[in-house]
């Protein structure tokens, strides 16, 4: 389950696997605009064509509901791979990622939601970036709703503040995500609620420590600790 959506696996005898994500509907007092978002959602992801981005085949509605389809990531979230698999290439992971976000800002689209569990692992164990839900374009007005939306382990200090998500905040985020995938921890782990993490990210400019140094078979994370932190450097 996503935030507005759940998703169901289903097969297909051109595409094989398939997942479907289904609008949340039940108990939804702002049930208009949440499937106004899954629609423009749906719209922005279409255009996305790249290897490190999850495929949109399609949005369908065969009954009340709408479904945005994509293929059916076996592998899981990056996340969950690497706990199945803690000596595969992270370095690797991050560099698609990396250009997965280089394209979607080369479109002028800027993810508003980059991490670890918004990465798949596709059969050829390249990573790709999916769930566009916060997606929008750079020259979009951004309702103030959506300020702030995402989750506070991955988001800047000017998104904590109230401003709108921007290419600096993806930048922000990605990041975090590098601490995340290096480290096999959520960023800010030692904390157990946003509150404490946005007194630590605001009050005390906190950022994760270079931890681990390196790979299991001694590979040093220099570089990819050098990207995190210059991702965080503040204007």
């Amino acid at each position: 389950s996503g935030g507005f959506g759940d998703i169901f696996r289903g097969k297909h005898p051109k595409y094989g696997d398939l997942a479907l994500k289904r609008l949340r509907m039940l108990g939804s007092e702002d049930a208009k605009e949440r499937a106004r978002r899954f629609a423009r959602e749906g719209e922005t992801w279409q255009n996305l064509v790249h290897p490190n981005v999850l495929p949109f085949l399609g949005m369908d509605s065969p009954d009340e509901n709408i479904y945005l389809i994509s293929p059916f990531a076996e592998h899981g979230t990056v996340v969950d791979y690497l706990k199945r698999n803690p000596t595969s290439d992270r370095p690797k992971f991050l560099r698609d990622i990396a250009a997965a976000l280089g394209f979607l800002h080369s479109k002028g689209i800027i993810h508003g939601d980059i991490k670890g569990r918004n990465v798949l692992v596709a059969p050829n164990l390249d990573a790709q970036v999916c769930d566009f839900g916060l997606a929008r374009y750079a020259d979009a007005r951004t309702s103030t709703n959506m300020r702030g939306a995402g989750t506070a382990r991955w988001s800047s200090l000017e998104v904590l503040e109230g401003q709108p998500k921007s290419y600096a905040s993806d930048v922000y985020a990605f990041g975090m995500t590098i601490a995340e995938i290096l480290s096999g921890k959520f960023p800010f782990s030692q904390y157990q609620d946003d509150v404490a993490v946005i007194t630590a990210v605001i009050l005390q400019s906190e950022r994760p420590a270079r931890e681990p140094l390196m790979s299991a078979d001694g590979t040093a994370y220099d570089r990819e600790w050098d990207v995190a932190e210059q991702c965080w450097v503040e204007d």
